[in-house]
């Protein structure tokens, strides 16, 4: 059913989250249990997160009980964190969210700005000094018309989020950003369109202001109806930060030491997929994996002006605690295609190591992005 037709149909259903809060949101409220809507962003989130992790739950057909039991044990919260975060951030980045200026304050030295997300309207105030107002206007204009109208890069432009109740829709909720990045550097390089990377040295986090209803972002396991004693009572808060790239130090140290590790004994050889009994594997499988990419994967703006389509092949080491390093381009076809297939990769979280006779080992694996202009 299309998301404009909600809205002619009320039914709700009795789900198992039934820890929903009301009005403002405080530590002192009683909660209560209430009915989420099947079109509420709460309802299709947990859902969709509920049965991608379900698969990677159940035992699967010839695992022993012990090697279950620990598979339960040692990857559960990794899993469910990873899910949790794809599902959550590929609906973020697939929002039509718009922004722009209201007329300068003078006597304040602020911007009022105005935030479309979707059917709900938002506002934010933003101190710019006067003798910079008129550049930051034109910056801003330019950023809004370079990203044709849709907020850049949402889960680097936003901090963190809620789920916002949408007028006239009392039982439903969508997803929108509590915190906007702004700062008086301009937000894209207008020679090559992508996102600054100064722009964040001196970001500031402001509040957005909603008319509607606002509640944190968290999944509870319990309400869920799934069977995993590792996450009971576990809550889940989303976090921007969460799938991050690593600083550059701290992706140096890694590499530095996965290079020592390898002029170490014989213990530290690096085996390929097929020596191994049991492949490094993405925490809840392919199709996390999938959702993964999908959700971060971003097509370079000067590649796609070029019309530079193709499949990189990018190589990577899984390390023995499942970490990710030696990260490079097996077949190349453009620069900024090969160097965003990588930067995916460096972000992903922990993989599940190789084992042989039942010990983790290094694998060297590799993966296809594939890069298609629609």
């Amino acid at each position: 059913m299309p998301i404009r037709s909600r809205q002619a149909d009320k039914r709700k259903v009795h789900s198992n989250y039934s820890t929903s809060r009301r009005g403002t949101w405080n530590d002192t409220e009683k909660e209560e249990e209430t009915e989420l809507s099947i079109f509420s962003a709460e309802y299709r989130y947990n859902e969709e997160i509920k049965g991608d992790f379900e698969k990677w739950n159940d035992r699967r057909e010839f695992e022993k009980s012990a090697d279950y039991d620990k598979r339960l044990q040692e990857y559960s919260k990794a899993v469910f964190d990873s899910i949790c975060y794809s599902v959550i951030s590929h609906e973020i980045k697939h929002n039509n969210w718009k922004m722009r200026l209201d007329t300068y304050d003078a006597d304040k030295e602020e911007f009022p700005i105005i935030c479309t997300f979707d059917d709900v309207i938002a506002r934010i105030r933003y101190k710019v000094p006067i003798d910079m107002a008129k550049e930051f206007k034109e910056n801003f204009n330019h950023d809004e018309f370079y990203g044709k109208g849709q907020m850049w890069e949402a889960l680097l432009r936003c901090d963190n989020f809620v789920y916002v109740t949408v007028p006239d829709r009392p039982d439903d909720n969508e997803l929108y950003p509590s915190t906007i990045l702004f700062s008086l550097t301009p937000y894209v390089n207008r020679d090559r369109g992508t996102v600054r990377g100064d722009f964040f040295n001196n970001a500031d986090s402001i509040k957005v202001t909603f008319t509607s209803k606002a509640k944190p972002v968290a999944v509870r396991f319990n309400d869920l109806g799934l069977d995993n004693k590792y996450l009971a009572n576990y809550v889940y808060v989303f976090k921007k930060g969460d799938n991050d790239i690593y600083s550059k130090k701290e992706q140096n140290e890694k590499e530095s030491k996965s290079k020592e590790e390898q002029n170490e004994s014989g213990s530290n050889k690096i085996f390929n997929g097929d020596d191994v009994d049991q492949q490094p594997s993405f925490p809840g499988g392919t199709n996390a994996l999938n959702t993964f990419i999908a959700s971060n994967l971003k097509y370079p703006i000067a590649a796609a002006e070029n019309g530079i389509q193709r499949r990189v092949i990018v190589k990577f080491i899984v390390e023995k605690d499942g970490s990710i390093s030696n990260v490079e381009v097996d077949r190349s076809v453009d620069p900024s295609l090969d160097n965003e297939a990588m930067r995916v990769v460096k972000a992903m979280p922990k993989w599940i190591p190789g084992q042989i006779n039942g010990k983790a080992v290094k694998v060297e694996c590799s993966h296809p992005f594939v890069f298609r202009l629609q």
